[in-house]
């Protein structure tokens, strides 16, 4: 598969971590490598594509919760890449995350990592490109604890 740069392709590794609609998932390491811009300080956005509401639903959280998590979406939507992984949180033990169909086709490779939206509550998930994959909502910090 050719990239956007002429002569260059990417290659049958990156290629086999498409997710289920084609798309390929790529580490930002492989984005540098590729020539796939990302910066850090760009702005980030979240993504819900692979949200798994099975762990945990926006519905079990309060009107304040919800609040706090709107806020914290726009909060990220106006940080930058560089101020996020100051105050994120890698997953060492990949072992301790909710097991999830969603994001089995991940790539091994991607780091998962915690972001904290108020005193407790965290969420879960992934960086590919500037998106932000959340994956799971922790409201009481039970995936990682304190």
């Amino acid at each position: 598969m050719k990239d956007r740069k002429p002569g260059r392709h990417i290659p049958n590794s990156a290629i086999s971590k498409k997710d289920e609609k084609g798309g390929i998932l790529m580490t930002i390491d492989e984005c540098k490598i590729f020539g796939i811009q990302t910066n850090m300080h760009d702005h980030p956005y979240v993504n819900l594509k692979y949200f798994d509401s099975n762990y945990e639903c926006l519905s079990a959280w309060e009107k304040d919760e919800l609040k706090l998590l709107s806020d914290f979406i726009q909060k990220v939507s106006n940080s930058n890449w560089f101020d996020i992984q100051k105050s994120c949180t890698k997953h060492k033990d990949k072992n301790a995350l909710p097991k999830s169909k969603k994001v089995e086709n991940v790539s091994p490779d991607i780091t998962f990592f915690e972001l904290r939206v108020s005193i407790k509550a965290r969420v879960h998930g992934f960086r590919s490109a500037n998106a932000f994959f959340l994956c799971w909502l922790d409201r009481n910090h039970q995936i990682y604890p304190m």
